[in-house]
């Protein structure tokens, strides 16, 4: 995968299998008021990430048919997941380094000797791969790792939940702002998955979610299933009035000293 982030790097015969299919227009994507609009082709991009998608599928088509051809493919563990998903327009973002699902959420897809056949609707950690891989190498992880292994969820569909960390030091967004992030989320019920998120220096990459600003921000964002607008995360600190604070303190407590610090004062 030569090219994660954009530009997306494809070859002449990729490319024809996705140039004449058509997508979803992002969500929230308002590029019409950004000074380069005209060099923005939110349409091609989508035809290029869907041509390295392709390759993907290619390849890995190309690694189980070696490991039937070797006899070895029950035998073997595979693992699918990725360290950060994409904007590709939603937002006004490409891109990752922000709280919205678009960068956080990755696949997951795990198959080896004695792991259930599930599908599993529940926030897991990408950290937690590497403890899952060192048990299935008979390893434990180093005491200092914050890692916990997730072969009970894979071999029995249980285990207890955990509180979902995520974050980004410091990016640059259009408008040159500087800033970075820190999250905690968390799956209260069926239907409420939240998760806070802490900006010191204002949230860089907000869509609309936010006002811009360069002074603290945070915001309970309500994280629902589905695609597209129906997915669109919102903000429901104190909308209405007291609403998800108990949930926001909660949430902040498993954050940084600095940015715990910086986001209660606005509770």
């Amino acid at each position: 995968f030569p090219s994660p982030p954009p530009p997306f790097i494809v070859t002449a015969d990729e490319y024809k299998r996705t140039a004449s299919k058509n997508f979803p227009h992002p969500v929230d994507a308002h590029f019409e008021a950004m000074p380069d609009a005209q060099n923005i082709n939110l349409l091609e991009s989508q035809r290029q990430y869907a041509a390295l998608i392709e390759r993907l599928d290619f390849l890995l088509e190309a690694f189980v048919g070696f490991l039937k051809q070797a006899d070895v493919f029950e035998e073997t563990v595979i693992i699918i997941t990725s360290d950060h998903g994409e904007h590709l327009g939603d937002h006004t973002e490409y891109f990752k380094e922000s709280p919205w699902e678009e960068a956080n959420r990755v696949p997951l897809v795990v198959k080896g000797p004695g792991i259930l056949k599930q599908v599993l609707d529940r926030p897991v950690a990408t950290l937690d791969m590497v403890a899952t891989m060192l048990e299935l190498a008979n390893r434990n992880p180093l005491a200092e790792m914050n890692t916990r292994s997730m072969l009970p969820l894979l071999k029995t569909g249980q285990q207890e939940q955990r509180v979902i960390l995520s974050g980004y030091n410091s990016t640059t967004g259009f408008d040159g702002r500087i800033g970075g992030f820190e999250s905690a989320a968390k799956l209260y019920n069926a239907t409420a998955f939240l998760r806070v998120v802490c900006c010191p220096l204002g949230c860089i990459k907000q869509g609309s979610m936010l006002p811009i600003t360069s002074a603290v921000q945070m915001a309970l964002m309500n994280v629902t299933p589905g695609v597209g607008p129906s997915k669109y995360e919102h903000n429901i600190l104190n909308q209405p009035q007291g609403r998800g604070v108990a949930e926001a303190a909660e949430l902040l407590k498993y954050l940084s000293d600095d940015h715990r610090d910086a986001c209660l004062q606005l509770l």
